[in-house]
Formats: structure tokens, sequence, C-alpha cells
């Protein structure tokens, strides 16, 4: 007792370390007595031979005993698991939430196309706009627990059915019709009295002194080819995207509004 064995590397908590990756994919055990099987990896198992399958269609290798697992195997494990189990809904709760970005976006692509492959209908739970507009055929937005708005993907950039959800999935700036000098005409929707949503491609920047609202650039971000500005204009914050020349932090500009969305307050 109290001797330490140093020819035993730490196992750091986990139940099997050596155990294979290949190893994993099997149904769900679903209580009572573990009944004798034979070894996994050997061909007499009940799911070896749908596991090779899986693994070809996918065109990986089943994992060999003791080869460590990368970042990400565990969400492939996880991922063929429940697909051996032939579910008629599966559920993801934000399943690629803690991956880096360019191994997410690798994992996005071959979920969508694991899914559509094998006609499965896939709901997955997640707080990224960028991922749910991604792989998303359809898209429920919920807010305060109801449901805002379900719509695909394009329509709900285009067409956000109420002032939040413009503001959660397309970055709008939500202020009063009054305060917003624009033309009735220009506003799309209708109403007594308004919310407007300012969308980032309704905001041109144009230089100080043009015909428009003054306005002060906060702060500059660079995104994929483009400028996205953040605007102090009307006691409000504006969002917009340029190209072409960066502009400077405190920078005096000019923005023109147009065709904001109307909702009824």
């Amino acid at each position: 007792m109290g001797r330490r064995l140093r020819h035993l590397r730490d196992l750091q908590g986990r139940r099997r370390p050596r155990r294979a990756a290949g190893r994993r994919h099997r149904r769900p055990h679903r209580g009572g007595r573990r009944r004798r099987q034979p070894l996994r990896g050997h061909p007499h198992h009940p799911h070896h031979h749908r596991l090779q399958h899986r693994h070809h269609r996918r065109g990986r290798r089943p994992a060999v005993l003791g080869r460590p697992r990368r970042p990400g195997q565990r969400q492939r494990v996880a991922l063929a698991r429940a697909i051996v189990a032939d579910p008629t809904v599966l559920l993801l709760d934000e399943a690629l939430s803690a991956l880096d970005e360019p191994l997410r976006d690798s994992l996005r692509r071959e979920l969508v196309s694991l899914t559509r492959r094998e006609g499965l209908t896939t709901v997955h739970v997640t707080h990224d706009r960028a991922e749910a507009l991604s792989i998303a055929d359809r898209i429920v937005v919920l807010g305060e627990g109801r449901i805002q708005q379900i719509a695909a993907p394009a329509e709900l950039v285009s067409r956000p059915a109420t002032a939040e959800v413009a503001a959660f999935i397309a970055d709008a700036t939500l202020l009063d019709a009054a305060s917003l000098p624009v033309e009735p005409s220009e506003i799309i929707g209708s109403g007594e009295t308004l919310t407007l949503a300012v969308l980032p491609h309704m905001v041109e920047v144009l230089p100080p002194g043009e015909d428009g609202i003054p306005a002060q650039v906060r702060s500059v971000l660079y995104d994929a080819g483009d400028w996205s500005l953040t605007l102090d204009a009307l006691d409000t914050v504006f969002r917009a995207t340029v190209r072409g020349t960066r502009p400077e932090v405190g920078e005096p500009v000019t923005m023109h509004v147009t065709g904001p969305l109307g909702y009824r307050s």
C-alpha cells in the first residue's frame, strides 16, 4: 500500500485509455446484464461488418488498438456510434463548439455529407450563427422559450420575422422610426409605431461632407476581404461593410441608410 509503481503510466482518469476508436462504434448499452460477445474488432463480432462498411464509405481505415486520437476524433467516434444505432432522428447539442475553427469547418462539411448520404434527419442545437446558416436546411430561432421564426437560411437573413431575429441573426441595429431620417416609402413594412431594423448591407459609408447622416468609425475588423465597421451615429451603433481602403478608427464619415425593415412595436 502506498508504493508508487513507476513503470505504470498515468492514465489520467480515463476508463479504458487504450481502447481503439473503432471498438467504440457499437449500439449503446440498454441496461440489464451484459452478455459475453466476441472480442471487438473480431470478424464474428455483431457490429464488425457494419463498422467496416461505415469506415469504407467515409474513406477511412478502422482505427487500430493503441493509435492515439487526434483532435476531433472523439466527435467522429460519437457520431459513428449514433449512426450505427440507426436512429430515426439524430440530436446534436453543440457538437462542434469545442473544436478549433479549421477542424470545425471540416467536420461541418463531413456532417452534412454523411447525414444526407444516410438520409438521416438531424436536429442540431447551436448558438453559432455561422454554423446554423451554413449547414441547415431550415432554422428554428428560439427566444425566451418561444419559437420566433422557422425559415430557410437565405430567407432568415433577408427577411427576419421580428426585430429581435434581425438583431440576432443579421447584426441589425434597432431604433425608433422617428429617430432615423428616411422616407416612409423606403421602409419595408407598415404600422403606426415602427421599430426599424438596419442591417449592415443597408448602410452605405461615404466621405465626410456628403449628404447623409454624420457618423464616426468606432472599430474596424477584417472580414474575408471586406472591412466590418461599427459606426457611432444618432446616439446608437450601426454596423456596415466596406471594401477597398481600410477606414481609421475615429475617422469622421457619412452614412446613408436604404431600405430599413419596419416592425410593429
